[in-house]
């Protein structure tokens, strides 16, 4: 079943610039906290992967189909095995996470 954020949220732009130092300050907080379910390429397949119910997420797709504020809405709401990590990050930190997401986009 189709996960999206509601349409306000998903239209909200992402604040920060895709800087060098950003998606670093990303990468850093996806590698604690995401890379052991989404893998160290992003791609889905971790060893964390299989202790979580579903399939986590290939982000590197979704960084092409999905909007920045489509990915924060999802960081800070969680569903499932994905946490709710609303109370976990500011939400510099999230924004933070997302720029290091997109810049992940595969562009064809």
């Amino acid at each position: 079943k189709a996960w999206n954020a509601p349409a306000g949220a998903a239209a909200r732009p992402n604040p920060m610039s895709y800087s060098p130092e950003n998606i670093a300050a990303g990468k850093s907080l996806y590698e604690i906290f995401c890379m052991q379910c989404h893998g160290v390429d992003a791609t889905g397949v971790a060893p964390g992967a299989s202790l979580v119910r579903g399939k986590p997420t290939n982000l590197t797709y979704s960084a092409d189909h999905h909007t920045a504020g489509d990915l924060f809405w999802k960081i800070r709401t969680g569903r499932s095995a994905m946490p709710n990590y609303k109370l976990v990050f500011k939400k510099k930190q999230v924004w933070e996470m997302v720029t290091y997401i997109k810049s992940l986009a595969v562009t064809k």
